[in-house]
């Protein structure tokens, strides 16, 4: 079985129960393969084929994937030979279809995570699209009220000193004429 183990918060009852009927399909379809009881030896990982492997139909065996009819009686010997029967060729064997492989928890784990994130970035997207031109806009709000206060202080301590000057002088310059 696969050395990986789930995180804790993953590893229930159902995981168990559904390792426990992929370990007993696995020991069935092992013991139907030896056609014996007798214990099988492993199998190793790496001669099994995967999903993505290509198939060339001239090296399948054919006889090997077709189940065997159990040999029937041997009539009894007669005097006459029957008749031979008129058999209608035998149609081409059929292409070798692929069986879907049980997923592994492996995958199943990956497919689930692959969900999760989409369903978290929809709803990341959406509170963004909803959010977002809010918060811009109380930020330009803030900007706009911090840049006019800003610039009354600085025209209070740069502008209304010289302004004042100014007025100062010109009305000096009135007192003077008078």
């Amino acid at each position: 079985m696969n050395p990986w183990q789930p995180p804790a918060a993953l590893h229930d009852a159902d995981i168990e129960a559904a390792d426990r009927l992929l370990d007993q399909a696995d020991a069935l379809l092992r013991r139907h393969r030896s056609g014996s009881d007798a214990p099988v030896q492993p199998v190793d990982a790496d001669d099994l084929p995967i999903l993505t492997d290509v198939v060339d139909e001239d090296e399948i065996d054919l006889a090997a994937l077709t189940p065997l009819s159990p040999a029937a009686p041997s009539p009894p010997a007669a005097e006459t030979p029957p008749a031979p029967v008129a058999t209608p060729p035998a149609p081409p064997p059929p292409a070798a279809t692929a069986v879907a492989p049980v997923p592994s928890f492996h995958d199943l784990l990956t497919e689930h995570l692959i969900e999760l994130d989409t369903e978290l970035t929809r709803e990341i997207e959406t509170w963004l699209d909803r959010e977002l031109p809010q918060m811009v806009a109380r930020e330009l709000d803030a900007f706009g009220e911090r840049l006019h206060r800003q610039a009354l202080e600085h025209l209070r301590t740069t502008l209304l000193p010289r302004l004042s000057d100014r007025i100062a002088a010109h009305l000096d310059g009135q007192r003077q004429d008078d």
